[in-house]
């Protein structure tokens, strides 16, 4: 093999060791953006639990004062508040602040589960292309090398040309 021919095939190699690198750093990129994805997810979901946990608090005051309001109004008027129908009235009342209340934690927790399962996808969608990445990485690699000059067999094969085909061993090159 002449000095051009040699300094070609260095060449190719070289380019085929850019190009997988390459691959592989796009494979890890990627995967980091998946993994900041997956981060962002898992904010929001705990931004939801903040949330609902003020909303929460807010509906509460709210309620009570609500109650409160319905409560004086009623003494107000002369009626005893703590019997009979105004007393139906503020249990009616609690009662459904109490069910807005699980509501929104139902409707929260369902929304974290979501942004979580979210995040977990990201992950594995990350994970995927860090691997897509080694892989085509590898395969570039093999296929580079695979195809340098450099590892050529010099010599000629039994139908005369320079590549080796299936049955073209020759005893005296295995000793």
């Amino acid at each position: 093999m002449g000095l051009e021919a040699a300094a070609f095939a260095a060449t190719s190699l070289i380019g085929t060791g850019i190009s997988a690198y390459g691959q592989y750093k796009a494979g890890q990129e990627q995967k980091q953006a998946y993994e900041y994805n997956a981060a962002l997810s898992r904010q929001r979901a705990q931004a939801v639990a903040q949330e609902e946990a003020m909303s929460e608090y807010k509906k509460a005051q709210k309620d009570q004062e609500k109650i409160g309001s319905q409560m004086a109004a009623t003494v107000a008027g002369g009626v005893k508040a703590m019997s009979g129908s105004p007393l139906d009235v503020m249990t009616n009342s609690l009662a459904n602040a109490n069910l807005d209340i699980q509501i929104m934690r139902y409707n929260s927790q369902v929304a974290q589960m979501g942004l979580e399962s979210e995040a977990q996808q990201e992950e594995e969608a990350g994970k995927a292309a860090a691997e897509g990445g080694a892989l085509k990485a590898g395969l570039t690699l093999f296929k580079g090398i695979g195809e340098s000059p450099l590892l050529s067999f010099g010599g000629t094969n039994s139908s005369g040309g320079d590549e080796i085909q299936s049955g073209d061993y020759l005893s005296e090159d295995w000793e």
